[in-house]
Parts: C-alpha cells; sequence; structure tokens
C-alpha cells in the first residue's frame, strides 16, 4: 500500500503491537496500511465530518477489516475505545490538534504514546503535549509540498525552553538536509520582509528571529 512521504513517516514512528487510533482518518489509508503489514493487529479510526466518515467506513469495508478497526463518527477523542495505547493526529492545524488533546484529557488516561503531525502552530503542539504530561522521544521533518514537523510523545515530565518549542528538541540537534533548507528559506523570507515598511514591533520580531536561527 503506497502512503506519502508523510503518512510514512507516521506509520514508521509506530511500533508493532501497538493499538492505534487515527483521528481524522479520513480515506483510512494509514490505519489501513498499519492493519494490513501487522504492525497492529486492531484499532480504531475516526473522522467528525459525514461524508469522511462513510469513505472510511467504505474503505475499511472494502478491505475486509471492520472486525479489527472500529470506526467512529465522532469530534476527536471524544469516543476513544478503551483499548487505544496510540493516538496519531495528522494532516490538521497545530491549534486543533491542541484543543483535541486538552478538551478531554481524562480520555487519554489509558494513552501511553501520541503521534502528531502538525500542518501550523508546530510550537503549540510541542507545548501542548508538555504541559498534558507527554515528552517527545523523536522526531522527523519531511517536505511535500511543506514542511511537516513530526513527533512521537510518551508520558513523562519535561521542560522545555524556547528553541526546543519553536526548533523541536531533536530536530535542532540533528540538523538534517530538509531542517537546514527549512530554516535557510525562512531566513531568506525574512530578509525580503525587512525591505518592506514595518512597525517598530514587528522589525523587531523579525531580528529576534532571525538571530535565533543563526545561533542553531
Amino acid at each position: 500500500m503506497s502512503l506519502s512521504e508523510r503518512l510514512q513517516t507516521v506509520y514508521d514512528m509506530v511500533r508493532k503491537g501497538e493499538t492505534v487510533a487515527d483521528i481524522g482518518s479520513d480515506h483510512g489509508l494509514l490505519i489501513l496500511a498499519l492493519c494490513h503489514d501487522g504492525i497492529i493487529s486492531h484499532g480504531y479510526a475516526s473522522d467528525n465530518k459525514k461524508a469522511p466518515f462513510q469513505r472510511l467506513e467504505k474503505a475499511i469495508k472494502s478491505a475486509n477489516l471492520h472486525d479489527r478497526i472500529v470506526v467512529g463518527l465522532a469530534d476527536g477523542i471524544t469516543r476513544l475505545p478503551s483499548f487505544i495505547d496510540t493516538v496519531v493526529l495528522a494532516g490538521m492545524g497545530g491549534d486543533l490538534i491542541t484543543h483535541i488533546l486538552q478538551a478531554e484529557p481524562h480520555k487519554l488516561d489509558k494513552v501511553k504514546h501520541i503521534i502528531v503531525a502538525p500542518n501550523s502552530h508546530v510550537p503549540l503542539v510541542r507545548f501542548s503535549l508538555s504541559k498534558i504530561g507527554f515528552r517527545i522521544t523523536s522526531e522527523a521533518i519531511v517536505f511535500e509540498k511543506h514542511y511537516y514537523e513530526i513527533m512521537r510523545a510518551e508520558r513523562g515530565p519535561v521542560i522545555y525552553d524556547e528553541n526546543d518549542l519553536e526548533f523541536g528538541p531533536f530536530l535542532r540537534k540533528a540538523k538534517s538536509d530538509i531542517f537546514k533548507q527549512k530554516y535557510a528559506e525562512r531566513l531568506a523570507s525574512i530578509e525580503v520582509l525587512f525591505t518592506e515598511k514595518l512597525s517598530a514591533k514587528r522589525r523587531s520580531e523579525l531580528t529576534k528571529e532571525k538571530e535565533r536561527i543563526l545561533a542553531l
């Protein structure tokens, strides 16, 4: 089963034998691949919109996996089954991921791992994970028309500094080629912004951001 680079990276962060909930699953590509390949024996997939849910339900039935994958029409983790130990939140904004994680924290009582792939507000997601008692254990960055930072977290106390939140506790140390490319592009865009008419506050913000990037 062919997955995009982003979904393949999420797939690779799942450990064999875990029970996975794919929240906002849409077509169910990730959960189907995990189940088909024997990475997971059973799981849960959900979407909160009727049309995507119907596509998801059809895909699960077509793959003859309806007895191994529970399908739900639900918002976030509101109907998360008690057997789930790993929650995946991918393909949505970081503000939504944060809302889902913080709205009903008791739903995560039996969850041991969270894998996130936000398409925005990445520092907010890192901060939110720490606030609900999860520490990041691995990170990856991929480019697929957009830069995606993908994280796996497990239960445990942690305190992140500003650089950890902004650049990632693992990504900023590994400094992969894609990571370097992302911030080289950001530096170039900041230089362009400096040529425009900016408020003193905005110019100061950009200057500080540039200094943080150059200090990596």
